[in-house]
Order: structure tokens, then C-alpha cells, then sequence
């Protein structure tokens, strides 16, 4: 969890400055640290576990990458982001449960 929580905020770090460059009207710049958020928030996610149980949690993660992916110009992978984003909601975790026999909590 060390490694997930120290590659996330690089990431957020990297966005951050993203931000300011694109604040400050630099384009170029501003996608070239997004897309190396991007990267870092990516392999964050890969990194999380169905056994972790944290505040970041896969689906998070997965939907940053999503965003950074949006705003480092690389469209071809919002999508795919979001996919892997919706792999570990809440309905999956209900149907692993109910595989599991374990009932949901009410």
C-alpha cells in the first residue's frame, strides 16, 4: 500500500503543476506533466489489490488516470480507463460477495 500511496501523490503532484501550466496558458507544458500523472496514477491502480482495503481504492484511482489521461490529450485511453474503473465498483464487489456466500450489509 506504501508504494500505491507514494505513486499517487506523485501523480497528484505532476497534476498540479499540469494545472498551473495550463493556468498560465502553457499548453505544451501542462500535457507533458499530465501525461506523466497520468503514468504514475495508472500504475498506482494496476498496483491495488481486491484484499486492500484503503482509501484509494482501485476504482478511484482508475478514474484520476481517466481524467489525467483527458487532459494529457491521450483520448484513446479515457474509455479504457473508465472501463477498468467500473471492473471494481460496487456491483462487482456485490457479485464477488454473493459468490463468496457472504450477504451484503443493510
Amino acid at each position: 500500500m506504501e508504494e500505491i500511496r507514494f505513486l499517487h501523490r506523485q501523480a497528484m503532484d505532476l497534476a498540479e503543476r499540469g494545472a498551473e501550466l495550463k493556468m498560465d496558458g502553457d499548453e505544451k507544458g501542462a500535457v507533458d506533466f499530465f501525461s506523466q500523472a497520468f503514468l504514475k496514477e495508472k500504475q498506482a491502480a494496476e498496483l491495488v489489490t481486491d484484499e486492500e482495503k484503503d482509501d484509494l481504492r482501485r476504482e478511484d484511482l482508475f478514474r484520476s488516470a481517466a481524467i489525467l489521461a483527458k487532459e494529457s490529450g491521450r483520448l484513446d485511453l479515457v474509455e479504457k480507463m473508465f472501463s477498468l474503473a467500473l471492473e471494481g465498483g460496487p456491483a462487482l464487489r456485490r457479485r464477488r460477495r454473493k459468490e463468496k456466500g457472504i450477504k451484503a450489509d443493510n
